[in-house]
């Protein structure tokens, strides 16, 4: 893992203790209480909250590689996800992304949300929540030429103040209208064995580990904001918050790192095809991921930044069967 990856990673774990970032009311969610002691740390700032509130938001971790060049999400957004096909999906809109005249123009009807280029014109503006598009001027028209994703595509959802799926973001709370499965299986590279299975999950459920098992039981998509105190936060207790954005980061998002876990016979840097095949398997694990990190909370209203801090121990072992994920 770079020292870049590994620094963007240690801050974004800061942010995954957040209690659930969405407006003025700290009773939205209730596992926002962090000591006095953990609130005084000096290397705590508001600048290193932000950044972590950056990586959470808009960090691919390269991922794009993998959506575009071999998903090749962006050639089906070009050509057939409008906007109103993406709110059906379950995406979201920030609308605090959205100029004024802009907005006044979709509230009056004068924006084609049955149109894709709108959708592009949306990634343009950075305004899709938890998609990171470049869109370049290609022979006159605005074409959008990658994608990749970001941790606020599952676990963060808007507050509909605007239009239903548009509105302002709520970091952390999970997605549970997303529609995961369907989406994937909208990619040219997905089987049509592959696709059946995706379209069959359903909205707010995935399946981390379908693409390593080929064995589909998808989970309702978890929130990430309260887990300044949890040591696992997966029921099979693999590892805690750091083990979990690592496998994720590189098996699910398909980022631009590397993860090694033995227990589950995995030591990869990247995969083939979106659900296609097993991992490459190393003969060694030299390669083997550090999930040493530093994890903080967020404490909301009032009481300012304060985080807790933490240490991964080493991971415990897996229970018989297959392990799942909460």
């Amino acid at each position: 893992m770079s020292t870049r990856t590994a620094l963007v990673l240690a801050l974004f774990l800061g942010f995954l203790g957040l209690a659930g970032c969405d407006g003025d009311n700290p009773q939205d969610n209730p596992h926002g209480d962090i000591t006095a002691a953990a609130a005084s740390r000096s290397d705590d700032t508001p600048e290193a909250y932000s950044e972590g509130q950056r990586i959470f938001r808009f960090e691919t971790f390269g991922d794009e590689e993998f959506w575009t060049d071999k998903a090749r999400m962006h050639e089906v957004i070009q050509k057939s996800v409008s906007p109103a096909t993406a709110l059906k999906v379950g995406l979201k809109v920030d609308s605090g992304a959205i100029p004024a005249d802009v907005a006044a123009a979709i509230q009056a009807g004068k924006v084609d949300l049955a149109s894709p280029d709108t959708t592009v014109a949306l990634l343009k503006l950075n305004a899709v929540v938890g998609l990171q598009g470049t869109v370049r001027n290609v022979e006159g028209k605005d074409t959008l030429v990658k994608v990749g994703i970001t941790c606020a595509l599952c676990h963060s959802t808007v507050d509909d103040s605007f239009a239903p799926g548009i509105g302002k973001r709520k970091d952390g709370w999970p997605n549970r209208d997303l529609n995961v499965g369907a989406i994937i299986a909208l990619s040219p590279a997905m089987t049509p064995e592959q696709k059946t299975v995706y379209n069959l999950w359903g909205p707010g459920k995935y399946d981390p580990r379908y693409n390593l098992d080929g064995k589909s039981n998808p989970l309702v998509i978890p929130p990430a904001y309260g887990l300044a105190k949890v040591k696992n936060e997966t029921y099979t207790a693999e590892g805690p918050i750091s083990y979990w954005n690592a496998y994720v980061a590189v098996t699910q998002m398909h980022g631009r790192a590397q993860f090694s876990d033995p227990r589950l016979g995995i030591d990869v840097a990247a995969f083939a095809g979106p659900g296609l095949g097993a991992p490459a398997r190393a003969s060694h694990l030299s390669a083997r991921l550090e999930c040493t990190h530093t994890r903080r909370g967020h404490q909301r209203s009032g009481g300012g930044p304060a985080r807790a801090r933490g240490v991964q121990r080493q991971p415990p072992e897996l229970p018989r069967g297959r392990d799942r994920h909460g």
